[in-house]
């Protein structure tokens, strides 16, 4: 169904002259690695704790 949907998106933006694409693809599957937002606490705690 994702893809189905960005396919359509993706027609009609074409159609309207919008450069921007929608990918259904995870993340992960695109190559692209984030932090959660819980490792990104983890780590401003871990730094508060060291005097930084």
């Amino acid at each position: 169904m994702a893809r189905g949907v960005a396919a359509h998106v993706n027609e009609r933006m074409a159609e309207l002259g919008l450069e921007g694409r929608i990918d259904h693809r995870s993340y992960a599957d695109q190559g692209i690695e984030l932090e959660t937002a819980a490792q990104d606490r983890a780590g401003s705690v871990a730094q508060a704790g060291a005097g930084a």
